[in-house]
């Protein structure tokens, strides 16, 4: 059971009611004044957290602090060290768990195994240099990527009492200490792994309405693109893109099972986080290849580079995300009469639909393209 000493003969002194603008030594803070009302305590602490190289104002994909969690904690540069000068130094009451003490001792061995890391190679790993280490995840969760990581480790290095050596199991241990702590494992041998975490994006099941010859009379359409001569080669360009999407869809209906078919919905698209911003490929951009102005999206038109059959399918451009083209059309209309106003018809597809795949109504797990039309009553000064 927990044990409480008697250390000093004084009392402990609270807080003061500003405390987070009257920083102690070993604290910092970047806080706005107490009075600032968009002031966020889970921003000021963030912002002392990131990494020296983290992008200015960058995302956090996930934590587990919270606003009201940061409300009451002050940033410190080592969370034992200047907790214990605080208690110390200003009279607190102080209260220690064994996996807040173990963090830091492993902390400590973190930093010596990687300033040693090549003498201490033999107690281990096996291999030289870096081995990567994959997990591969249908969504990226932190908390079961860094246990499994963790895990991986294990079965990687020679001392197969390192994961239970290093990771927290007291009285006290909650799930975020061992998540800390499986952070330190991967961080304590980083000399001798990189870590990737591989998130499959995919579509569970594609489900095409109507009948194979609705496909088909699409790929029929298609040869409309080419009757406008040689002076629109971008239409013919992107006629040879489309075919071989809509013939795909069609042996999607003749052979559902196929490998090939598995294959072409699965590289629907594919995101890319560059640094100008994310960007796509996959056939999906097929549909991408004109912006609102008519402007050709789809890369080199002249090396025939874009050009493809059905079992060799053309290289799909890459689209900026915010380069793709709305779903919409737009036109103006004058309607008299009565009415006398002029309109503007805006029309296309809006969104995506939810609906459940089973029926139920309830478990919303199915999207679908949604076609909408509205018409609008403009100023009388457009």
């Amino acid at each position: 059971m927990p044990v409480t000493i008697k250390v000093a003969k004084h009392d402990a002194e609270p807080f003061l009611p500003n405390w987070r603008d009257s920083p102690q030594p070993g604290f910092r803070t970047k806080a706005a004044p107490v009075q600032d009302p968009d002031r966020s305590f889970l921003r000021d602490l963030l912002q002392d957290l990131a990494p020296k190289d983290s992008k200015s104002n960058s995302t956090i994909i996930q934590s587990t602090l919270t606003e009201e969690i940061a409300s009451k904690i002050f940033p410190s540069g080592n969370g034992l060290v200047h907790t214990c000068l605080e208690a110390y130094n200003q009279h607190r009451h102080l209260v220690l768990r064994p996996d807040d003490i173990w963090m830091a001792i492993v902390t400590q061995f973190s930093f010596y195994v990687n300033k040693h890391s090549e003498e201490l190679r033999s107690f281990f790993v096996a291999h030289e240099g870096k081995k990567e280490l994959v997990i591969k995840q249908n969504s990226f969760d932190f908390k079961s990527f860094t246990t499994n990581m963790a895990n991986m480790i294990q079965d990687n290095i020679v001392d197969k009492s390192f994961q239970s050596w290093i990771l927290p199991a007291f009285s006290t241990t909650t799930r975020i200490d061992t998540i800390v702590c499986s952070s330190v494992m991967m961080s304590t041998m980083k000399k001798y792994f990189s870590y990737r975490c591989d998130v499959l994006c995919g579509i569970p099941t594609v489900t095409l309405l109507g009948e194979v010859s609705d496909w088909e009379e699409i790929l029929r359409r298609l040869d409309k693109l080419e009757s406008f001569g040689p002076a629109h080669q971008e239409l013919i360009h992107w006629k040879e893109m489309l075919a071989p999407v809509i013939q795909n869809m069609i042996l999607t209906f003749e052979n559902p099972g196929a490998i090939a078919q598995v294959d072409f919905w699965s590289k629907i698209v594919h995101v890319y986080n560059l640094s100008g911003g994310s960007s796509l490929t996959g056939w999906l951009t097929v549909f991408c290849l004109f912006n609102e102005d008519g402007d050709w999206q789809g890369g080199d038109r002249s090396s025939g580079q874009n050009t493809g059959s059905i079992r060799e399918p053309p290289k799909y451009p890459l689209i900026k995300i915010q380069d793709i083209p709305t779903g919409k059309c737009e036109v103006n209309v004058r309607i008299s009469g009565d009415m006398n106003v002029n309109a503007m018809i805006v029309a296309g597809l809006v969104g995506a639909s939810l609906s459940s795949q089973n029926g139920d109504g309830e478990t919303l797990d199915t999207v679908q393209p949604y076609p909408a039309w509205c018409i609008f009553e403009l100023n009388d000064d457009m």
